[in-house]
């Protein structure tokens, strides 16, 4: 929920936890997730290089929960980095993986990260990338995650303004947005109310 800091010192206390030796399984998800904190906090270089090293061994121990959110994340580092064949392969890899296994409750926001990253393209292919958010939707709709729905509503936003249709992509994060009861200090929902003009 955008809270760096937190998440950093958590992190941290895991990390040098007494028996975090004992518990290698949970090694490569940990550096995943500190690949994730550092691009965030703006240091890509490094934070790519842990991602790219942790994914192969959480595929290994079968990390499959934390394995979409990485993958995900790693994309997205890739993408704002400027490395979108890269973020493309990393994300639609993710997808196959996901759909082929048990667990989809990441499957929205990697639909919607690999829409973000088409529309991000140089030629972006805009009706590839509206089937994929379509998609994206529908499936945070039938996880019944609203969270998800709104991040995929964004991204639905964007690509409506670039096909003249802004007013269209903010009715449709309004109406999801008119749904929260709590959770406006997050990220999220900030970036919505400045779309919406929120007070």
């Amino acid at each position: 929920c955008g809270e760096l800091c937190a998440a950093r010192d958590v992190l941290e206390k895991l990390m040098t936890h007494p028996n975090w030796h004992a518990l290698p399984a949970l090694h490569a998800t940990a550096f995943a997730l500190q690949g994730e904190l550092l691009i965030r906090q703006g240091e890509s270089e490094r934070g790519l290089a842990l991602q790219r090293s942790a994914l192969p061994t959480m595929r290994a121990d079968r990390q499959t929960i934390q394995l979409a959110r990485a993958s995900c994340a790693l994309a997205e580092g890739l993408a704002a980095a400027g490395q979108l064949n890269e973020a493309l392969t990393v994300i639609r890899s993710a997808i196959v993986e996901t759909e082929a296994g048990s667990e989809i409750s990441q499957l929205p926001e990697l639909l919607r990260v690999h829409a973000d990253i088409l529309l991000s393209m140089p030629s972006a292919d805009e009706a590839l990338a509206e089937t994929v958010i379509m998609r994206a939707l529908a499936e945070a709709r039938r996880q019944c995650s609203l969270a998800w729905e709104l991040r995929a509503a964004m991204t639905l936003a964007r690509l409506r303004g670039n096909q003249g249709r802004a007013q269209e992509g903010r009715d449709s994060v309004s109406s999801i947005f008119a749904r929260f009861t709590e959770g406006f200090d997050t990220p999220d929902l900030r970036a919505a109310g400045r779309l919406l003009g929120a007070p």
